[in-house]
């Protein structure tokens, strides 16, 4: 299942943190394809 809107962009923050979340559809796209370019680096 692929991302989407309000789905997390990483792992669980530590308690206190940011919580880093998509804010829409085309976020959660573009994430995936930047991770098929420089996976090592996402």
């Amino acid at each position: 299942m692929s991302a989407g809107r309000g789905d997390r962009a990483a792992p669980p923050a530590p308690e206190g943190h940011w919580e880093v979340r998509f804010a829409d559809a085309a976020s959660a796209k573009g994430w995936e394809s930047l991770g098929e370019q420089a996976r090592g680096n996402t």
